[in-house]
């Protein structure tokens, strides 16, 4: 009896442990403008409070069906917001949905904030991050 239990567990728990991975590997989507910067792409980072964080690091990478297209470095501004402009480039990219980004932020007393795979689907959107 014991190891049909076990075997039971076992089962589930390798069901369990499949869906979490499938979950983890759907891409997030990003949707709307910033009503800060309506005409550009923007990353906006805040605190747990919902306050701008400024002067914080982000790093990216955007990229097309898995090919790195371009890679950078920036600070946000008093407004805790950073413009993404090179993503105005990849426009015809990004309504065929094949255009996707990867970030690392970060600011000293926060924690660290990463995502990948994330799907651009307007080159006007926008990132609400938490730190």
């Amino acid at each position: 009896m014991r190891s049909k239990n076990q075997r039971f567990l076992k089962r589930v728990l390798a069901v369990l442990l499949s869906f979490i991975m499938v979950i983890s590997m759907v891409r997030r989507n990003v949707y709307a403008a910033s009503t800060t910067n309506p005409e550009d792409f923007t990353i906006c980072v805040k605190d747990k409070d919902g306050l701008p964080i400024s002067d914080a690091t982000v790093t990216y990478e955007i990229f097309n069906e898995s090919i790195s297209l371009v890679t950078g470095n920036a600070i946000t501004d008093k407004d805790g917001y950073f413009v993404l402009s090179e993503m105005a480039s990849y426009e015809t990219e990004i309504s065929n949905g094949t255009v996707a980004l990867n970030y690392t932020i970060s600011k000293e007393g926060y924690s660290t904030q990463e995502a990948s795979d994330v799907v651009v689907t307007d080159v006007k959107g926008n990132i609400d991050v938490t730190l």
